[in-house]
């Protein structure tokens, strides 16, 4: 299985903030540029998280995902432990094919989430 590289997204790092939503969580942003693997795995790249985002009694409730290519379109499958997976397809139900070199693709990330973590 291919594993993506993670970085920080510099561009938005004021976004990492404590989020006002009505109700008592805590609810926290963090944005991320994730670099596809030269060998996409089918079922998806292997996303190594950070610490503040697996932590006990964390939640992630959202993830928005853009591709700075237009030939690919990511989809986070929301898995509750690791591998945690982001899967790129070409065409509506149509995943890109094993050992397909995407590592020229950036998908900027934002989670939301809540709990106590960082």
């Amino acid at each position: 299985m291919g594993t993506a590289t993670v970085a920080t997204a510099t561009t938005h790092a004021n976004m990492r903030q404590s989020i006002k939503i009505v109700g008592n969580l805590d609810w926290k942003s963090y944005p991320m540029a994730i670099t596809l693997s030269s060998s996409y795995a089918t079922g998806g790249d292997t996303v190594p998280l950070p610490n503040i985002l697996t932590a006990a009694g964390i939640t992630i409730a959202q993830v928005f995902l853009t591709s700075r290519s237009g030939s690919y379109y990511p989809v986070w499958t929301y898995a509750t432990s690791a591998p945690y997976l982001l899967q790129m397809f070409s065409a509506f139900g149509t995943q890109v094919s094993n050992a397909t070199n995407l590592s020229a693709i950036v998908v900027d990330a934002l989670f939301l989430f809540y709990g106590r973590g960082d």
